[in-house]
């Protein structure tokens, strides 16, 4: 006949209620780096930098944004798609791309669209930058944008869309609006021109800011498709 001493079944509760009392122990840590995640990744938080995510339209209108240029080759086909349509974009360039093609920069401002700073060297590593290394990137991003374009930089967003305590800190050092989105394309993992238009169309509503990539393989191909329906939809493109 099978039997547990009381001793034995009081060993084995206060062994297993040890291990949940450790699991409750490591909860609250786990939940405030939850928390801590969230507002480092998703650039809508607002937990370290206040950021334009969204707008309050006037009628039907979204924000077209364009990050990692400017690109020499497809830069300039989209500032002609643009205009075709009758459309404004903003375009959040990397400093050292305008340094090195600055006549690209140039003509995105030319043709009435907005500029903005995406960091100088968009590194893989920026968000663990000190903030004083920032502050420098910015810097050289703001001249560069000064030096091709005549403009004074006035719009930022963050490599990736992630901030943290440095970058809210190294920001503290400029005035910028940081401008972020609510509809990403993902056109840089998905290269299916079908497949991305089928995306980002269907998500498309009156207060969109829609993050789209000068890089991008089918950038060209789904911004044209995005215009085409913004034109048949009665909707207009808005500057910040």
């Amino acid at each position: 006949m099978f039997s547990v001493s009381v001793s034995t079944l009081g060993a084995i509760y206060g062994s297993h209620m040890g291990y949940w009392s450790a699991g409750w122990a490591f909860l609250p840590a786990a939940l405030g780096l939850a928390v801590l995640g969230r507002g480092v990744l998703d650039i809508g938080s607002q937990m370290f930098v206040k950021t334009e995510c969204s707008f309050v339209p006037e009628g039907r209108q979204v924000m077209l944004t364009f990050d990692d240029g400017p690109d020499p080759e497809k830069t300039p086909q989209i500032v002609a798609l643009l205009e075709k349509y009758g459309a404004r974009g903003v375009f959040f360039c990397i400093g050292k791309k305008i340094d090195e093609h600055p006549a690209t920069a140039r003509l995105i401002t030319e043709k009435g669209h907005v500029i903005g700073s995406h960091s100088y060297y968009h590194g893989n590593l920026f968000d663990l930058l000190p903030a004083h290394k920032i502050v420098e990137e910015l810097r050289q991003t703001e001249n560069a944008i000064k030096a091709a374009t005549g403009e004074k930089c006035v719009f930022f967003r963050p490599p990736y869309g992630v901030t943290n305590p440095n970058i809210e800190k190294a920001l503290k050092a400029f005035r910028y609006r940081v401008v972020g989105w609510n509809l990403r394309s993902l056109d840089t993992l998905i290269h299916q021109p079908a497949k991305l238009e089928k995306r980002v169309l269907k998500r498309i509503r009156p207060g969109s800011i829609i993050l789209l990539h000068d890089t991008a393989p089918a950038v060209l191909p789904v911004l044209e498709s995005v215009l085409v329906y913004l034109k048949e939809n009665g909707y207009r493109t808005k500057l910040p």
